[in-house]
């Protein structure tokens, strides 16, 4: 990062958003910083065999084909999208069943879990993963990390400036945050009269925890979404899937569950629920932990919810001229759609793409077993 230079975007967050508009930015001309908080927190990890695969998905909406072409004319990614058909299971009474919904389970976080449950997905020769990785790799600008935001100094109706790490001054024309809108009602001074402050302190987030491993043993043929409960309503819903296995034989499966924010400073809290989710991926398949290469443990701050901020046009704060939020947790669309629709909003109210063609009518469907 340059010294005592004023850049024209400073992007707050280097997930598949920032990372986004950081590129695209970057490429339209203007000069560009990216702030990577790092603020994804890694447990413990054993065994040395990772694979790539990710829970995100996109399901087969027209909306969601005609972002995922904008991608690939953008970037070159996310061809030959096709639509597969996986319904959602569950285990109950000592079997697997089609996944209907909760019925009369009074869970807190049934409405963001039910992203998930959705039979037809959108899937390309290329996963979301690889996405992030082309899209990092052809942004050119500048980067600082790591790189927290511990202050911003605002002036009137525009944000001069921020503070990194407690004692580096950045400075730009524009700020975006990708990372969640909750931390700027703390971040604006008090003094200014940001109307949204109370708002944003107030509105719940929720952090996800995620358990990753690597079976030794392939556990499933079943590509589709696990929806796994517990007897009692006061522990919530776990989502999760198996992914196709190696030619050597080994599995990757990734679960997630939500937790309140707030709750997750307690490590004993966490703990807890690891212990559940584990007891819970145990009783659906027995010998699922029995043979592991690798395992990981990773907790996502304020990563699902819903922020109701006011705008101006898309993702600026109406208290400012240059301060924008373009976050899936301000979106009408959650997860992985949320965040690209967002990102794709903000770059053609302001022109930094060419036009997207629209997208086919005709949505073609791939084989039953296809891999989501």
């Amino acid at each position: 990062m340059a010294k005592n230079k004023t850049y024209d975007y400073v992007i707050v967050g280097s997930g598949f958003c920032g990372i986004l508009l950081a590129s695209s930015l970057n490429r339209a001309g203007f000069e560009v910083l990216v702030l990577e908080s790092g603020n994804i927190y890694t447990g413990a990890t054993s065994g040395s065999e990772e694979l790539k695969a990710e829970l995100d998905f996109l399901s087969a909406s027209p909306e969601n084909f005609e972002l995922v072409q904008w991608l690939s004319e953008q970037f070159n990614v996310g061809q030959a999208p096709r639509t597969v058909e996986l319904s959602p299971v569950t285990f109950d009474g000592g079997q697997f069943k089609a996944f209907l919904g909760f019925g009369g389970r009074k869970f807190q976080t049934s409405d963001e879990i039910s992203y998930f449950n959705n039979s037809q997905c959108l899937v390309t020769s290329d996963s979301p993963q690889s996405w992030w990785e082309t899209i990092n790799a052809a942004y050119a600008g500048d980067r600082m990390s790591p790189a927290e935001v511990t202050a911003i100094t605002a002036k009137g109706k525009s944000i001069e400036n921020l503070v990194v790490n407690g004692a580096t001054t950045v400075s730009a024309k524009n700020f975006v945050f990708t990372q969640s809108p909750k931390d700027l009602s703390e971040l604006i001074p008090m003094d200014h009269n940001f109307k949204g402050r109370q708002k944003l302190a107030k509105a719940r987030a929720w952090t996800a925890i995620t358990l990753e491993y690597v079976h030794s043993i392939p556990q499933s043929e079943n590509r589709a979404f696990h929806f796994l409960m517990g007897t009692k309503d006061d522990a919530e819903p776990i989502v999760g899937r198996f992914f196709d296995p190696t030619s050597d034989g080994l599995q990757k499966s990734q679960w997630m569950t939500l937790c309140a924010s707030d709750l997750t400073e307690d490590d004993e809290y966490v703990g807890g629920v690891i212990r559940h989710m584990k007891r819970q991926i145990k009783r659906a398949y027995g010998e699922a932990l029995d043979h592991l290469n690798w395992e990981k443990i990773t907790v996502h701050p304020h990563s699902h919810g819903h922020l109701d901020v006011n705008f101006k046009n898309p993702g600026q704060l109406a208290d400012f001229e240059n301060l924008y939020a373009i976050s899936h947790l301000v979106d009408t669309q959650p997860g992985l759609s949320g965040r690209l629709n967002s990102a794709i909003s903000f770059l053609k109210a302001i022109g930094a793409q060419s036009e997207v063609a629209a997208p086919a009518q005709d949505v073609p469907l791939a084989h039953p077993e296809a891999s989501c």
